[in-house]
């Protein structure tokens, strides 16, 4: 088979987009939403980064302000290292600044903080409930709107007042929705729109661009023959690639 080129509209209904923040000041600003206080809440999103960064908010809500700080977050809080933060206390993912994409749940309830990697429970904190209130704006990609960008991309970013049982974090990372007590849900592919309530974002800075998984794919059915060899890229909003595939 003679090599040739291959033209592939990556902008189909499986190429799906997530939002690309640069860590320099992209932001989506939610507003003030709901206040924590000492309820049982869960975040969730689906993130990927390959960056070293310390002290940048994927979800942010809150002030650091060391032991006292009243805050409720998924953060990168050194290096490679991303937890789960509520008050002073941290359930820890682990290193997960790995160029991959991984679902992270955490949890706050009387039993304590539980962070969650791609369906598996990984860290449990014993705490004392605080009172989480904090009047400032909620973010996504950053602490709030003028600090703790974060460097890398995320969708599906779920805010509930309740803990999620086992069973619903396995239906989150099968790609389910637990409706019962789900207060946002940002599904970051096309809009910072709300599907779930009214905390629509506005964004600043942030692009959506494709997931590379889902782009190959693309690529995948437009070889010839099993044995071609094909690139995967990634193609910003609105892009068609042409790439060159031949024969193994």
């Amino acid at each position: 088979m003679a090599a040739g080129d291959v033209t592939v509209n990556v902008i189909k209904t499986s190429a799906k987009l997530s939002a690309q923040f640069d860590g320099i000041d992209d932001n989506v600003d939610l507003g003030s939403v709901t206040a924590l206080g000492t309820s049982d809440f869960t975040y969730s999103c689906w993130m990927r980064t390959d960056k070293s960064q310390t002290n940048k908010d994927l979800i942010g809500k809150g002030n650091w302000g060391g032991t006292t700080g009243v805050r409720a977050c998924i953060s990168q809080t050194a290096a490679t290292t991303i937890q789960f933060l509520a008050g002073a206390s941290s359930a820890t993912f682990g290193s997960v600044a790995d160029g991959q994409w991984h679902h992270l749940v955490g949890i706050r309830d009387s039993n304590g903080l539980r962070a969650y990697l791609d369906g598996v429970l990984i860290t449990t904190t014993l705490i004392s409930v605080v009172d989480l209130t904090y009047a400032g704006n909620m973010c996504i990609g950053a602490r709030h709107p003028t600090a703790g960008y974060w460097n890398g991309s995320i969708m599906g970013v779920k805010v509930w007042t309740k803990a999620l049982s086992d069973s619903e974090i396995a239906l989150e990372y099968a790609g389910g929705t637990t409706l019962t007590s789900l207060q946002s849900y940002h599904k970051l592919e096309s809009d910072y729109t709300d599907e779930q309530g009214n905390w629509n974002g506005t964004n600043t800075g942030s692009i959506f661009t494709n997931r590379e998984g889902l782009v190959s794919n693309e690529y995948k059915d437009n070889r010839v023959t099993a044995n071609d060899v094909y690139l995967i890229a990634a193609s910003k909003l609105g892009q068609v690639v042409t790439t060159h595939i031949e024969e193994a």
